[in-house]
């Protein structure tokens, strides 16, 4: 199965007010139960670590990890802080969009040169809006790994590369998971000096965002979104990304929201939302309060929102600020064959089939990672004790997977 249905790769247009990388096949044989989008993911970013780096030309990374995109189940906004900022109450998802990110080290003994900078970073041929993506320390992967090496006392010269998959100003957090990711991966190659806490929050201090996706993938965030309280996961969902070629930046959105200092927003009480959610992802209530300004910012997107409403999906709404809309489940039977090519060809719109992602349970490991597989499992003799009766408890946890997909420890 392919892992994305991309109508088009035009860059997106801004309304503005003035543990060791292993070859491909060896994650043919020991990640059997990846499933298959994810395992697409990981095995196209195989493929892409092979063109050589402007750095360090063909020697292979050190680490090579996925970064998801988000969306967000419900978004209420409470009110406006006295600060500027906006208290918010939200159920995030990982899906699996995945930007990909490569680490290099420079080894310790090599003269350490003054013109060698500590943190470095590229962006690979192939990112969407590659000359946009800056490579200086205004980039959120940049400012992690120096954070990381600010908050440790780590000395160690680290080099990332960087291939973008999410596209920006479209609500799905794709710098946020970046600098995650970028955080984890410092930590990983240093010998994990920091805690998760620490890291988690380290990443509040980059951003809103940012400390998510430290989580498991499944999480209630409250404040400005960097108070972070991880939930059971969700029940399995297809979930097809839209993303218009316009874009919006979140101050934009936030400010025609119109709240002064202070002021609330009535609406759904978020503790509530958050029970049904867990309850089932089919019944519960699609909210986000962003909408409404978003729309009113760019009137295509009440638009989009109304045609895809009508295709049958069992939820349709923006995710975070825009302008990306999701949707949950799989269109009629009627709609099936036409959807994509009537979207496309009315809104010139990207689209992605994905799924909800999870992070395992190993603080170690990163998304799209799989434990190791025991020598029994993996070629033959008995079962690991207690295997049977964990896969079961699993399996009742998680549920039948969405159709289409194979199930496993990731989705």
């Amino acid at each position: 199965m392919a892992a994305h249905f991309l109508a088009s790769a035009a860059c997106v247009l801004v309304i503005t007010d003035g543990v060791m990388r292993p070859p491909a096949a060896l994650l043919r044989t020991h990640m059997p139960a990846m499933a298959a989008l994810e395992k697409d993911a990981v095995l196209s970013s195989q493929e892409g670590a092979r063109a050589p780096s402007v750095v360090f030309g063909q020697q292979p990374p050190a680490l090579t990890l996925l970064s998801p995109a988000k969306v967000n189940m419900f978004l209420r906004i409470l009110r406006r802080r006295d600060d500027g900022y906006h208290e918010l109450a939200s159920l995030f998802q990982t899906v699996s969009l995945f930007d990909t990110l490569d680490f290099w080290l420079r080894a310790e003994e090599e003269p350490c040169e003054p013109d060698v900078p500590l943190c470095s970073m590229e962006v690979a041929e192939g990112s969407l809006c590659a000359d946009l993506i800056p490579t200086d320390e205004s980039n959120l992967v940049m400012r992690a790994m120096l954070l990381f090496a600010e908050r440790t006392g780590s000395t160690q010269r680290l080099h990332c590369r960087l291939l973008k998959r999410i596209p920006a100003q479209a609500g799905l957090g794709g710098g946020s998971s970046d600098a995650a990711t970028a955080l984890h991966a410092a930590n990983r190659l240093a010998g994990f000096p920091a805690s998760e806490d620490e890291l988690i929050r380290w990443g509040g201090e980059l951003g809103s965002d940012v400390s998510f996706f430290l989580s498991r993938g499944t999480a209630y965030c409250t404040g400005r979104g960097e108070l972070v309280e991880p939930v059971a996961p969700l029940q399995p969902a297809r979930c097809w990304l839209i993303k218009p070629q316009i874009g919006l930046s979140t101050p934009q959105v936030f400010g025609a929201l119109g709240l002064s200092a202070g002021e609330e927003l009535p609406g759904a009480d978020p503790q509530e939302l958050l029970d049904q959610f867990s309850d089932s992802v089919d019944d519960a209530p699609y909210i986000n309060d962003l909408e409404p300004p978003a729309f009113s910012l760019v009137p295509l997107l009440a638009e989009l929102h109304a045609d895809l409403g009508r295709l049958g999906f069992t939820a349709v709404m923006m995710s975070g600020s825009g302008t990306t809309f999701f949707c949950i489940g799989e269109p009629s039977p009627a709609a099936a064959d036409t959807w994509q090519a009537e979207l496309s060809g009315k809104y010139g719109v990207d689209i992605f089939g994905e799924a909800f992602c999870f992070r395992g349970d190993d603080p170690a490991l990163w998304y799209a990672e799989q434990p190791t597989v025991p020598a029994a499992a993996a070629g033959g003799g008995a079962e690991p004790e207690g295997a049977a009766e964990g896969a079961a408890e699993a399996a009742e946890v998680r549920g039948a997977p969405p159709d289409g997909f194979e199930w496993g420890g990731i989705f």
